[in-house]
């Protein structure tokens, strides 16, 4: 009770009521200063269209558009305008559109940025005006939508008028005023010299235990939700229409009937191929003969098969279809999964505490473990939970179950040996899901080398050594009957977008993958997202895939440098085989890396497999140094918290900032009112 008094005797209520104020006053009088400056227009105008030109009346006031150069002209105005009120709805709910403008500077018509008007967002119809002079002449031509498999477009819109020097509606946004009371307190809470940092992880001390209870699981359940809602913001990978989408269900059918293959039949031109893995050669032959193919299934013997780690279907997909007779949803099973790493991270990183870093704050912690759950492309994969995730989001959660059991198995004065079975359990099925992350299993190396001297070391390596046998056999096996080769997982067989069997190894797109998926610079912009897409721009005189990118993973969270300078924190760590792990990780980080990029190419998903790992490596050095943050003096210390806050933030924020930005599915087509709401919550000043 005494630490309560003193909570409240600094003030943390009072600074919660003037964050209280701050928020509103920024909510009524910033976030809305378009509305306070348009009470000050004059000359209200009500604007007649003179023309309608590539769109056709349907209905009263609604227009189909018929094709890309339509346009509505508004002439004869010749009028100072200061705004402009689209009084537009489409049928699709929402629309782009781009101004083109003759005013007293310019006799011809000059372009303006594109924007977008959603039905339900009354903010969305405005937009402020800095035009030069008076204006003569508008044009407003809105954009001819391109249907696809799952979006089909109407391209119908209802005009119900345009006014001009019109007052903006006041507009209180309780999600951006709740955010941003939210964020102030937050880092207040975790400022330098919070008092909160007092408070230990490792501890016997009653109240502390209860605060720690309190944090952390406020801390589980915010990122719960976050994950759940993140999983479930795209509508298109909540109900996918791609068959490559259903790999897994398709499989887990093949099993109930006792086949390993795919129940589809095979075209008679696929067959007919010498070739099948020749990309454009295939396209073009099946174009000809009007048939299809499964996209990006392997291919062998005439037969379709999911080259994916069967893993997840064993564990999930297939116990699922069995019980229920449905498809289990990817975005289901990367929530689960997302929420079991969340999970698993904290268990190991606190293992990592209880060991070695007991001095440190409960709240150092939680930052260090947020930076590694937020920064590991984790929330990249909720965002877009298509089937390409499912297999990593799988090996990534036994890679670090594994670890933490091994780790566990130490914990007890000498080896738990049920828990090195577990753990070597766990390790085993990476290999059934992601076969490159299997090389996490040498970090066995650092947790076990002291025990290698101990007595009844047979009976030790074979408890450590069966689950690997048995899990490597039942693979083996799995492979054989598909592909003829027990080492054969088949991923060279997929129809793709090149001929994987004869990819091989070339060194000249080592250095094309290191620079693009750890150093390459992002694009930012004052354009909401803010975060622009990445394309691979290279001289490769060769075949490289790739898809857009966001930037490099240092570069894009800079406080990995830190683990890059494991060596600099060695006499922090103060142990030789947590400083070998730290080391390791970097090291089999950027094997993955190579791996990723000669065996497949530089996709963004591809980092979920090594990001984790460098940002392990960073938290080890994160919790040695706060750990050991009471031999600074107050002035180093103050210091020392401050460069981790600015650099905590930046990266958080980075990856937060990441979930509307367009790639392929994206967001702002396949959930436009969500995408617009951030959009217009976020850039208040439009």
């Amino acid at each position: 009770m005494n630490k309560i008094k003193s909570l409240f005797k600094k003030n943390y209520i009072k600074k919660i009521i003037l964050f209280l104020i701050i928020s509103l006053f920024l909510e009524i009088f910033v976030f809305n200063f378009r509305f306070y400056e348009s009470l000050f227009y004059k000359n209200n105008l009500n604007l007649s269209v003179t023309s309608y030109n590539g769109m056709v009346k349907t209905d009263n006031n609604t227009y189909k558009i018929t094709n890309e150069s339509n346009y509505i002209e508004i002439t004869d105005i010749n009028k100072k305008l200061n705004n402009l009120y689209l009084d537009v709805e489409s049928l699709d709910k929402v629309v782009e559109y781009k101004l083109f403008v003759k005013d007293d500077g310019n006799k011809i018509y000059y372009r303006l940025p594109k924007r977008t008007i959603t039905n339900n967002i009354e903010n969305s119809k405005y937009v402020k005006l800095n035009l030069s002079g008076k204006t003569h002449k508008l044009k407003i031509r809105f954009k001819f939508y391109e249907d696809n498999d799952f979006l089909k477009f109407k391209n119908e819109i209802k005009i119900n008028g345009f006014t001009a020097n019109v007052v903006k509606p006041f507009a209180f946004n309780y999600l951006r005023f709740f955010i941003v009371f939210v964020s102030l307190c937050f880092i207040y809470f975790i400022r330098p010299r919070s008092s909160l940092y007092k408070f230990k992880l490792i501890t016997n001390e009653k109240y502390n235990k209860k605060f720690n209870y309190i944090l952390i699981t406020s801390f589980i359940i915010f990122n719960i939700f976050l994950f759940y809602n993140l999983s479930k913001i795209n509508n298109y990978f909540n109900n996918p229409t791609g068959f490559n989408q259903l790999e897994y269900n398709e499989l887990a059918k093949s099993f109930k009937n006792k086949r390993v293959d795919i129940d589809y039949k095979v075209s008679d031109s696929l067959k007919n191929l010498k070739n099948p893995y020749d990309t454009n050669y295939r396209e073009r032959i099946l174009l000809e003969e009007n048939e299809k193919y499964l996209w990006d299934y392997a291919f062998y013997n005439n037969k379709y098969y999911v080259y994916f780690g069967v893993v997840p279907v064993v564990l999930a997909y297939f116990p699922y279809y069995l019980i229920t007779n449905n498809d289990l949803k990817n975005s289901t099973y990367i929530f689960i999964f997302g929420v079991f790493i969340l999970l698993t991270v904290l268990l190991l990183l606190k293992e990592l505490c209880k060991k070695y870093f007991k001095n440190i704050s409960t709240l150092s912690f939680l930052l260090i473990t947020s930076l590694m759950i937020n920064g590991s492309y984790l929330l990249y994969a909720l965002k877009r939970p298509d089937l390409y995730n499912v297999p990593i989001v799988s090996a990534i959660f036994f890679s670090i179950l594994g670890l933490y059991l091994w780790l566990k198995s130490t914990s007890y004065g000498k080896l738990n040996l049920k828990l090195v079975f577990l753990g070597s359990f766990s390790m085993a099925l990476v290999a059934g899901c992601r076969p490159q992350l299997l090389l996490t299993s040498l970090f066995c190396i650092p947790i076990f080398k002291d025990y290698l001297k101990e007595k009844e070391l047979l009976k030790k390596l074979m408890v450590f050594a069966i689950p690997f046998a048995l899990v490597g056999l039942a693979l083996m096996y799995y492979n054989y009957i598909r592909f003829s080769s027990p080492f054969d997982f088949g991923a060279n067989y997929n129809l793709t977008t090149n001929d994987m069997t004869l990819r091989g190894f070339n060194i000249d797109r080592v250095f094309l993958g290191i620079y693009y998926m750890l150093f390459k610079n992002p694009d930012i912009s004052l354009v909401f997202p803010f975060i622009n897409k990445i394309f691979v721009d290279t001289q490769y005189m060769g075949v490289t895939i790739s898809e857009p990118l966001f930037g490099g993973l240092i570069t894009c969270n800079l406080i990995l440098i830190v683990g890059l300078f494991v060596k600099k924190f060695k006499n922090l760590i103060n142990n030789p085989n947590v400083y070998t792990l730290a080391i390791m990780c970097n090291i089999i980080a950027v094997v993955l890396v190579i791996l990723d990029t000669q065996m497949a190419g530089i996709l963004p998903r591809y980092m979920l497999d090594f990001s984790w790992l460098l940002f392990l490596a960073t938290a080890i050095c994160l919790l040695a140094l706060f750990n050991n943050i009471d031999k600074f003096n107050d002035k180093e210390k103050y210091y020392i918290n401050l460069v981790f806050i600015i650099l905590f933030l930046s990266s958080t924020l980075f990856n937060y900032f990441l979930i509307p930005v367009d790639l392929s599915y994206s967001l702002k087509y396949y959930n436009s009112t969500v995408y617009q709401q951030l959009s217009n919550m976020i850039q208040f000043w439009l």
